[in-house]
Order: C-alpha cells, then structure tokens, then sequence
C-alpha cells in the first residue's frame, strides 16, 4: 500500500504541475474555487498521513474500497440520469 500510494503522489505532481500551469496562464482557474479547495485539502492530507500510521493496513484498504466502489456507483448513477 505505501508503494501504490507513493507511486500515485509522484504521477499526480509530475501531472499536476504542468496542468496547473497550462490552465493558470490561459486564465481557466476559478481562484474563488481553488483557493478554498487547497485550503482543505492541504490539512486533510496531513491529518490523514497522520492517520495512516494509527490505522490498520486491512482496514485502510477495505475503506478504500467501499470509498473507490461508492464513487463508480455515484459516477454510474449521474451518467444514466444525465444520458
């Protein structure tokens, strides 16, 4: 788990970086959306890196798959009733 987990953190920044660039210089960032989002979301990560070294392995994983499983069954369910 910590290897997948590393692993996706280096993809999302070598994605990320460039991404936020190309968008920041062609004006298509909302700031009075960005700037709440990364204020939350900086804390969250640090809490719950925190968190991981209090939890179990099994129960992290079994979360995250009800989490992965909740949001394809959201994702399903707005594709039918928008299509």
């Amino acid at each position: 788990m910590p290897e997948s987990a590393g692993t996706s953190l280096v993809v999302i920044a070598v994605l990320s970086v460039p991404t936020l660039i190309t968008h920041w210089a062609l004006g298509n960032i909302d700031w009075a959306v960005a700037i709440p989002f990364a204020a939350g979301a900086i804390p969250g990560a640090l809490v719950g890196s925190r968190l991981t070294d209090h939890l179990p392995a099994e129960a992290m994983r079994r979360g995250f798959g009800v989490l992965l499983v909740g949001f394809a069954l959201y994702f399903v369910t707005r594709q039918v009733v928008a299509g």
